[in-house]
């Protein structure tokens, strides 16, 4: 920001300056008076494409062409250093910490349920509709009412069944599996118990007919992470 703001003031003497900073103030400004206001949530790298190109006036401010040195050249090689280690180190402990167990607190500490709960593989969804003989059935689908969760199932059925997303919010699955392809096919839906209730009232009507059966429960090193509620549609409606 610092280095957007000297380039707008030398933008008579630096018009390339100028240029970049005109580029990048779009979804820097629209982003930013969104969030303002806005209720729902804004996410940081939404602007990154304005940010991303003033990293060209960062890197002339600190490497001193702009004309005025931000930081020495030690200071910014020792950052740098300290910087990547961090990453590295952050990134070292995340990937340890899932393959470990985590501390059980009981129920009157729910605050302090597993913080690494998307990193835990649905491996039980598998096993549970093989046991229940749905495994491989030709005119069954699996399906998540959001792409975060289709993703979990795709990963852990690994391509032995077609997996896509109810969610007008499909991303890649309104793609690769529209759901306007499967209609009149039957349908698994896995999704957190939690929400069933209401994921009943929204999905139901899409569906000649909808039953819950008995939910799959995933466990990390033993101990229950997620109830998953299953649901079986028959004759997805156009």
């Amino acid at each position: 920001m610092v280095a957007a703001g000297r380039a707008v003031l030398n933008r008579v003497a630096a018009p390339r300056g100028w240029f970049l900073v005109c580029l990048g103030l779009a979804p820097v400004l629209v982003f930013t008076l969104i969030s303002a206001w806005s209720r729902n949530a804004v996410l940081f790298h939404w602007a990154a494409p304005g940010y991303l190109l003033w990293i060209p006036l960062l890197a002339a401010a600190l490497t001193g062409e702009s004309g005025v040195e931000l930081i020495s050249p030690t200071t910014l090689r020792r950052f740098s250093i300290a910087s990547a280690a961090l990453v590295a180190g952050l990134v070292f402990a995340v990937s340890l910490l899932a393959q470990l167990p985590w501390p059980n607190f009981g129920s009157n500490h729910p605050e302090l349920a597993y913080p690494l709960q998307d990193l835990v593989t649905w491996r039980e969804v598998p096993q549970a509709l093989k046991a229940r003989g749905y495994m491989g059935a030709a005119n069954i689908v699996v399906g998540a009412t959001s792409w975060h969760d289709a993703g979990k199932l795709d990963y852990a059925l690994d391509g032995a069944m077609i997996v896509t997303c109810l969610s007008p919010d499909a991303r890649q699955y309104g793609i690769q599996a529209p759901l306007a392809s499967f209609v009149g096919r039957d349908m698994i839906i896995v999704t957190p118990s939690s929400r069933v209730d209401d994921m009943i009232k929204e999905y139901g009507p899409r569906f000649a007919s909808i039953v819950r059966q008995d939910d799959v429960q995933i466990h990390h090193f033993g101990q229950p992470i997620v109830d998953l509620a299953v649901l079986y549609g028959t004759g997805l409606k156009p």
